[in-house]
């Protein structure tokens, strides 16, 4: 059994924000675990004014699939509907088993049971959303932060307005999250900033 430990750094987390993201990271991960399922015995989120920790205990390094049927495009599909299907499933043309249906004749690929490290799975579950996040809330504050030093040199507001924009489409991200992982307090928790985000972009026009 392994361990599993993740760290993510952020500037200053207010604490009710620290409740939502604790809930969204853990709510995330079960699920993600589950659909993928993948073992473990303890799952805790702990959180501090500039960090959030996922870590969990007990967690099986190899998962078993079972064998089993995926269907494929319908037999006389164009060749790049058909050569799109085997590149995601990564085949190739001879595993393609023709099967009638209901609906008519499509295409079949049998899948053998096999042992997958959890290692190359963690690759996918641990999302790109949050490097996009990590990256917006960068930008964000950068172009707030260049914004007010550009507000004072040339008397426009311009680059203010851009960084309410990032910063708008970062909670509305976030937001998404929440709804997800039916977070409905950790959403509400955002309404407040997301308020007052939408007040600044208002009072630039």
């Amino acid at each position: 059994m392994a361990e599993l430990l993740l760290e993510l750094y952020s500037e200053e987390i207010p604490p009710q924000l620290q409740i939502a993201a604790r809930s969204q990271i853990k709510q995330f991960i079960e699920n993600a675990f589950e659909k993928e399922n993948i073992k473990y015995k303890e799952l805790e989120v702990y959180s501090s004014p500039t960090r959030l920790t996922l870590f969990i205990k007990y967690l099986a390094e190899k998962i078993k699939t079972e064998a089993k049927e995926i269907k494929g495009p319908k037999v006389g599909s164009s060749h790049q509907v058909i050569q799109g299907f085997l590149r995601a499933k990564n085949v190739s043309e001879k595993d393609l088993i023709e099967k009638e249906t209901d609906k008519g004749k499509f295409y079949f690929i049998k899948t053998q049971s096999q042992s997958i490290l959890v290692e190359d799975l963690l690759i996918k579950i641990i999302p790109i959303m949050l490097l996009i996040l990590t990256l917006l809330e960068i930008i964000g504050s950068v172009m707030l932060g260049y914004g007010v030093y550009y507000a004072f040199v040339n008397r426009s507001t311009l680059w203010i307005f851009y960084g309410f924009v990032v910063i708008a489409i970062t909670i509305i991200i976030l937001f998404a999250g929440q709804r997800i992982a039916k977070d409905y307090l950790g959403a509400a928790d955002l309404v407040p900033y997301f308020i007052l985000i939408m007040l600044g972009i208002m009072s630039m026009y």
